[in-house]
């Protein structure tokens, strides 16, 4: 695998993503959801239960607030704007170091991934970031939040526990998907079934959740929200626990993200070839090396069309291969 190339692949990625409508869309949603989820929504009874002031800046308010946007606003956006990486003719304005030669799966599916990381860093960052400024500066406008003592802790052990792991999972999964089917519809399908299943893991003891299993919401549970409310917040704790105690992941929940990661690590790997070493070279009878390259879907689109222009133009008209006029 070519790190020049990729590195290449992987900035042009993040440049184009940061420039798009879902990406500011996603910004200015999860600044909506800084303002207006409720922290002691997976309380029963809203937090009615316990005496006492609920703490809006503790560690389980926070994961809380984190996890309902993921479930609500991240299961959407975040596997249309990995997806649609794949789609986008980003490739086409690149430099000539891009197509000087053949490039692999591994090259573009590494640096694409690596390009929608980067863009996923910054949305959770911004996130975290407007969540600190509206705990602080919220009771000086007039907000009804509550403070307790400023830790950086609370905030950022929930945010990688039940946002980046989420975002993380779904961006990878929707670039697997987009590189086997090529379809949008396919993207848009599977966003939706994240959210749903999310949606539908919230429904602990209801209908909904006893017909399908709790075991199977379970392990799909991308952004903890089915485990805060089923096995931490269950109503037997008083609010000083809640504002006081850290969040301690059990085995469940561990083994539940382990099986998400794997599975989506198992499919990228799979699609993109790394470690199989030249697997995609094929020597010829020369002894030279022939790389199989992975041409971008927007690419191949304009070839296919070159090919068909040259089909049915004059010979004078026609297009000579790439390199031909290099001798």
């Amino acid at each position: 695998m070519n790190w020049t190339r990729t590195r290449a692949i992987a900035f042009d990625t993040w440049r184009a993503q940061a420039s798009s409508v879902w990406f500011w869309l996603m910004l200015g949603l999860t600044t909506f959801a800084t303002l207006t989820i409720n922290p002691s929504a997976m309380l029963p009874g809203g937090g009615a239960f316990a005496s006492g002031t609920l703490h809006d800046n503790s560690m389980m308010a926070l994961a809380q607030s984190f996890s309902l946007a993921g479930v609500v606003f991240y299961s959407m956006l975040i596997p249309v704007i990995a997806g649609t990486a794949l789609l986008r003719d980003d490739d086409a304005r690149m430099l000539e170091l891009i197509h000087a030669t053949p490039m692999s799966a591994a090259d573009y599916l590494v640096g694409k991934w690596i390009g929608t990381f980067g863009t996923i860093v910054i949305v959770v960052t911004w996130h975290v970031m407007v969540m600190i400024a509206w705990q602080q500066a919220g009771p000086m406008l007039g907000a009804g939040v509550t403070q307790g003592s400023f830790s950086l802790l609370n905030y950022l052990v929930p945010m990688v526990l039940f946002v980046l792991f989420g975002a993380v999972w779904c961006a990878t999964s929707a670039q697997v998907l987009m590189e086997y089917s090529r379809s949008t519809m396919a993207l848009y399908r599977f966003a939706a079934a994240v959210f749903g299943t999310s949606l539908a893991g919230l429904m602990a003891g209801t209908q909904v959740g006893e017909s399908f299993g709790s075991t199977v919401f379970d392990a799909a549970d991308i952004w903890g929200a089915r485990w805060l409310s089923t096995q931490v917040l269950t109503g037997d704790q008083s609010i000083d626990w809640i504002n006081e105690t850290a969040i301690r992941p059990d085995s469940g929940f561990l083994m539940s993200r382990l099986g998400l990661a794997v599975a989506a690590a198992i499919g990228f790997f799979l699609r993109s070839g790394i470690g199989r070493a030249q697997s995609a070279a094929q020597t010829t009878k020369s002894g030279s090396v022939q790389h199989r390259s992975a041409v971008p879907p927007m690419l191949l689109q304009q070839q296919h069309r070159q090919r068909d222009h040259s089909n049915h133009c004059p010979w004078w008209q026609q297009q000579l291969p790439y390199g031909a006029a290099l001798g």
